[in-house]
């Protein structure tokens, strides 16, 4: 674990980044896209991390000080909670579905899309970035439906 010593710190940036600069207009909500339906509310229960170069590794999100929650409503609405290490933090705003992509639009953090999927009551979704040295890592951010 000592390539992943800074995660905690990077992985809570990206989160709220991914899920604070979230999408697209209601009008093209689809809680049932090919990806899976999302309706429902979601808590993260597993982070997978990899670098291309070592074995991945799975997490619970408590080993990293963190907690995740969000709630998709049918009318094309989510909002969302997460504490961590510095302090918590919420989001709302409108989602929307197309394929296997998620795009999550926050009125004041603007719009981003992720690939997901959903396999019975677990959705997965996936987030690459270069760390400084240019690895890439990948997450998969696995949440539970409650």
């Amino acid at each position: 674990m000592k390539k992943f010593s800074q995660f905690p710190a990077i992985l809570f940036v990206l989160l709220i980044s991914m899920f604070l600069y979230t999408s697209c207009d209601t009008e093209d909500s689809n809680p049932t896209g090919t990806g899976g339906n999302i309706v429902g509310t979601w808590v993260l229960t597993s982070v997978t991390l990899s670098d291309g170069i070592n074995d991945p590794e799975t997490v619970d999100p408590s080993q990293l000080y963190m907690s995740m929650t969000f709630t998709f409503n049918e009318d094309g609405t989510y909002s969302g909670t997460q504490s961590g290490w510095n302090a918590p933090a919420s989001s709302s705003g409108t989602w929307s579905t197309d394929g296997g992509t998620l795009t999550l639009n926050d009125s004041v953090e603007g719009t981003d899309s992720v690939p997901y999927s959903v396999d019975g009551n677990q959705m997965t979704i996936t987030y690459q970035e270069y760390e400084p040295d240019q690895t890439l890592m990948t997450y998969d951010l696995t949440f539970t439906k409650q």
